[in-house]
């Protein structure tokens, strides 16, 4: 496919705002990433664009599991997941079939099942009979008809309330997606053809297996309650809606439209559907987590409102929201080609997680203190204390001196310090 702007098609988006303001913001922007490029590579090594592997449903799940915490933890439970329900090489386990039971009772399994289907450290009997209806309900589209007052029963029976909810209020935000069946059709008539997938998870026995077994596997990431409901619930619109767990047909539609899509798809936001896109789709888009907003804020790449009262940039606790900052950043990176967009993203997160870390960052380590509002306040702040900004204790004396006097920041070779008795915090510094 040759049309639009598709994966297929050509690189740059085709609404490119233009003005002279823009332009001239784009060139200074754009020779700051070339400089923050340089300077990573060194540092870090190449981090040019390496394709995913599995399908777009499985970026899917796993951008679920990635949200809120840890990547060890996430990738822990994708794991679990993939261990549990294997792919086999002749394809899923499970036959396709609107016909197949969603969920196994409780008193159909096993004793060893049932017992490892119902471990929870929540307290609550998460494979009871109501969850599993409810599962059910959802599958066939009888949900609809069972009001709020009977579906809030049967979640603050089963969770624990803050888990209840949360899995109530994904309930809620639910609507009629069958209309998106038309963009599959367009992809059809753009050249897709539904073929074998490689992946690693069985999602159709995922499927079709008790809500509590699922749960279980990804427990250890936390959350796994809402997790389950979220992925259960996806599984079942898509199968409901296309006919079959699949979305690599997103591949063969232009891009506004696969990202309209994917925003409709419950608990997945703006950073979520990004990180989709780029990395699975390859989509020119600049997902902005918590890493790159600290760091883009920190260099100067975004445009910020006066501190208060002349407060100091190094004692500001958050950073513009994400999603702000990503708005802001789209227009000002839509002509950097594709392949430099994807790894600055790359680049940038492993530079915060190392490096440029939300406390305690390692400044002695970085190339760019330049240009970065955090060094040069926190060096304002020393000069005006007639402290060096780097000051190599040497004795014993000195050291337990600025032990008592002064809070010691970053490395304790390299002491940045300012007195104890001065530390002021600043909620939130906002975008212009």
């Amino acid at each position: 496919m040759q049309l639009e702007e598709t994966c297929r098609g050509r690189d740059l988006p085709d609404d490119v705002p233009e003005s002279p303001q823009l332009d001239e913001k784009r060139r200074v922007l754009e020779a700051r990433v070339k400089r923050f490029m340089e300077q990573a590579r060194r540092i870090i090594g190449d981090r040019k664009f390496s394709m995913w592997k599995g399908s777009v449903v499985t970026s899917v799940v796993g951008t679920f599991l990635t949200q809120n915490v840890t990547d060890q933890l996430s990738s822990n439970a994708f794991m679990n997941l993939a261990a549990e329900f294997p792919l086999s090489k002749n394809g899923s386990n499970v036959k396709q079939s609107a016909n197949v039971p969603l969920i196994k009772d409780a008193c159909d399994l096993g004793e060893s099942e049932r017992a490892d289907a119902g471990s929870t450290d929540e307290g609550g009997n998460c494979c009871d009979k109501g969850i599993e209806e409810l599962i059910a309900a959802l599958r066939t589209g009888e949900l609809a008809n069972w009001g709020k007052d009977r579906i809030r029963e049967v979640l603050y029976d089963s969770f624990e309330k803050p888990t209840a909810a949360k899995i109530f209020s994904d309930i809620a935000s639910m609507g009629d997606t069958s209309h998106w069946n038309s963009l599959l059709r367009e992809a059809y008539d753009n050249g897709y053809r539904k073929g074998n997938t490689d992946d690693t998870v069985d999602w159709e026995a995922l499927l079709n297996s008790p809500f509590a077994k699922i749960a279980k596997c990804i427990q250890d990431r936390g959350s796994q309650f809402q997790m389950a409901f979220r992925i259960l619930s996806f599984l079942i619109r898509i199968k409901r809606d296309h006919g079959s767990i699949d979305l690599e047909w997103l591949r063969y539609v232009p891009r506004a439209k696969a990202k309209r899509y994917l925003r409709s798809i419950n608990g997945l936001g703006a950073k979520s559907v990004d990180c989709i896109r780029l990395l699975s789709l390859r989509h020119r888009a600049f997902p902005v987590d918590t890493n790159v907003a600290r760091i883009v804020t920190r260099l100067g790449w975004v445009e910020l409102e006066p501190l208060p009262d002349s407060q100091e940039f190094h004692l500001v606790s958050a950073y513009p929201v994400m999603a702000d900052i990503q708005k802001y950043l789209e227009p000002l990176l839509c002509k950097v080609p594709a392949n430099e967009v994807y790894e600055l993203h790359c680049q940038q997160i492993t530079f915060g997680k190392s490096i440029c870390t939300e406390r305690r960052p390692n400044c002695g380590a970085c190339p760019l203190t330049a240009e970065c509002k955090y060094y040069q306040s926190l060096a304002n702040r020393l000069a005006s204390l007639y402290i060096p900004s780097i000051y190599y204790i040497t004795s014993k004396h000195a050291r337990a001196l600025l032990r008592t006097q002064y809070k010691l920041l970053l490395q304790p070779d390299i002491c940045f310090c300012r007195p104890a008795d001065s530390i002021l915090t600043i909620s939130r510094i906002d975008l212009k």
